[in-house]
């Protein structure tokens, strides 16, 4: 039994005095992992005009005046800086030109050394984002394009290509935030007294692939997708407007059976459209309208005047002005 005991102390006391020399190895080594950036927000993104600002976040405190030096962009995108904490934040001056590629380097830069001396020089960073491509949509005048949205990508196909089928008369589009899809609105040709009246809402993708920061990966669609979004049976589709972040669409509709039902309707993704009403349940009737920056309220023409009003009903805000 004695023995027994003897072997266990000199097992733990072999032990500890490992312990104590790795213990004094490390410290006499210091840390020997070097500065480097843990995520760049922009890295492998497509951006657009709503991207203002990227960030850059590291592993350790780093010495501020030595990433704002070395940092650069390629190409140049001027832009200021500012840190919290561990992160960086590079905020453009003006949006990024589209149909470019851009790379972000940092080489040279040195974490915060707090005993005085210099800090370790960080591992050189590579990151790659690009803007978007440089493209454009019309409506068609002439010949097989006429009243067709026709869609020109100067990056990848330099030819017209048609988004809308020929059976289809575009009047009016707008595009979606991402510039992945475009909403219109449409008449069928084959009606035999054409009118803004017959009109029809539409989405249809562009081929684009947004890949934007903050939003999650997913192939692109094959341009000239058409989904009907709100047909014409029992109302009348006149005027309409797309939230600038791309959840809502407001129509003016009127009752084919009752002229007087005429109102701004509510189109939320994923829902039935409804009715523009107050918190009481109250229709909110009026003339031009248009959905506020916000995306959350629409200012619409009201009698003599002009009326601020919240697009979810549950909201209790109101203004005249």
């Amino acid at each position: 039994m004695k023995l027994f005991k003897d072997a266990l102390d000199r097992s733990a006391i072999f032990t500890i005095i490992g312990l104590i020399v790795a213990i004094a190895v490390i410290l006499s080594q210091g840390d020997v992992a070097l500065p480097q950036v843990k995520d760049f927000s922009w890295e492998g993104k497509t951006i657009g005009v709503e991207d203002t600002a990227f960030i850059l976040n590291f592993n350790r405190p780093m010495e501020r005046e030595s990433v704002e030096k070395n940092l650069t962009v390629n190409p140049y995108l001027p832009g200021k800086i500012s840190w919290a904490g561990r992160r960086m934040a590079y905020t453009l001056l003006q949006p990024a030109p589209y149909g470019n590629a851009y790379s972000v380097k940092l080489e040279g830069a040195r974490e915060k050394f707090y005993g005085g001396g210099e800090g370790k020089l960080i591992q050189p960073f590579n990151g790659f984002f690009q803007s978007r491509d440089r493209a454009l949509v019309y409506i068609g005048l002439e010949g097989e394009e006429k009243g067709r949205l026709m869609l020109v990508n100067f990056e990848k196909n330099p030819q017209t290509v048609p988004l809308t089928p020929s059976n289809l008369a575009v009047m009016d589009f707008k595009f979606y935030p991402l510039g992945d899809r475009i909403l219109f609105s449409a008449i069928e040709r084959k009606t035999v007294l054409p009118s803004l009246s017959e009109q029809q809402l539409f989405t249809v993708t562009t081929g684009i692939n947004p890949d934007a920061p903050g939003e999650p990966a997913k192939p692109p669609e094959e341009p000239g997708k058409v989904e009907l979004i709100l047909d014409n049976k029992e109302y009348q589709n006149l005027k309409f407007d797309l939230s600038p972040d791309g959840q809502i669409i407001v129509v003016q509709r009127v009752n084919r059976e009752d002229s007087f039902d005429a109102a701004p309707w509510v189109i939320e993704e994923e829902k039935e459209a409804r009715y523009l009403t107050d918190k009481e349940g109250k229709i909110q009737q009026g003339g031009d309208f248009l959905i506020a920056p916000d995306s959350k309220s629409i200012v619409l023409l009201q009698g003599q005047g002009i009326s601020i009003l919240p697009l979810d009903s549950e909201e209790d805000f109101s203004e005249d002005l």
